[in-house]
């Protein structure tokens, strides 16, 4: 298996969710697959970001060279991870992401995108429309959208700015605290006003947000009070655990296996068929 290199603390209860469900998800295949118990998981360097620092580090939209410093301590960060022997490596959060073409520019280090994984699961699940809720910075920048669009979904128009604000003001009260039940509420409310039940999917963009769903915390995608919703920390989880298993889209064609849907998926039937194919 391939060694990960994570950048987590951004913030830190989302990071034991990311280490949690990347050792599980592997865990279970190696048990299905029939392998003697203790399971393997794969092997892990964490770089722990002090999310105040980040967030200091931010820039301003209007103002490219206003975020060279925030660039350059992903960048930096995720050249420590591949020094500490990570074969790939990935941010466990959504905000840096708006900036992850420039952190990765002639960077020779893969980095798995939260981007790709949720346009790929709002393309498997035919989405015609995407409202993208998360931080402010995360709704107020056109990355999701230009990403979206690449894949022929539209996006919810950006949300009223006072909107924006009170998402962020939830984020860093109710969910970063602990009390995300009692922001679910809110959180509906803006869905039910901005976005249509029939057409239009939620992607929780940030990944204390499907803390207000905990029965659903492992759930790629998800139904709830008639909404579609996308949990892009499990989208972006089973990107990685894929990358860890070394599967290339030939191996999930081969098997007739849906990509990103590894741990759905393999029954140990399935599974024990594989190996035996793939020994031959």
């Amino acid at each position: 298996m391939k060694k990960i290199g994570m950048i987590g603390g951004l913030a830190w209860p989302s990071t034991i969710e990311y280490y949690k469900m990347i050792c599980t998800k592997v865990s279970d295949f190696h048990q299905k697959r029939g392998d003697t118990p203790p399971y393997a998981v794969p092997e892990m360097v964490i770089e722990s970001a002090n999310i105040a620092e980040t967030r200091a580090l931010r820039g301003k939209t209007s103002d490219e060279t206003s975020w060279a410093k925030f660039d350059e301590k992903f960048r930096s960060t995720l050249l420590k991870l591949k020094a500490a022997g990570a074969d790939f490596g990935f941010i466990a959060s959504n905000p840096p992401h708006m900036r992850i073409q420039s952190i990765t520019k002639d960077l020779d280090f893969k980095v798995i995108s939260i981007l790709d994984a949720m346009a790929q699961t709002a393309r498997n699940e035919q989405a015609q429309k995407v409202l993208v809720l998360g931080t402010a910075v995360t709704m107020r920048a056109p990355v999701y959208q230009k990403i979206l669009n690449q894949f022929h979904i539209e996006t919810v128009p950006q949300l009223p700015s006072e909107i924006i604000d009170e998402i962020q003001h939830l984020i860093d009260t109710d969910f970063y605290t602990g009390n995300p039940i009692d922001a679910r509420a809110r959180l509906l409310a803006i869905c039910h006003e901005y976005a249509e039940k029939e057409t239009t999917a939620i992607s929780l963009a940030c990944t204390e947000l499907p803390l207000a769903f905990p029965d659903q915390a492992e759930s790629e995608t998800f139904e709830f009070d008639g909404f579609q919703f996308i949990n892009t920390t499990v989208a972006h989880v089973n990107a990685v655990v894929e990358e860890v298993l070394g599967w290339t889209k030939r191996d999930f064609q081969k098997f007739g296996l849906a990509k990103r849907n590894i741990h759905e998926d393999l029954d140990s039937t399935l599974i024990m068929r594989v190996r035996k194919v793939k020994s031959i």
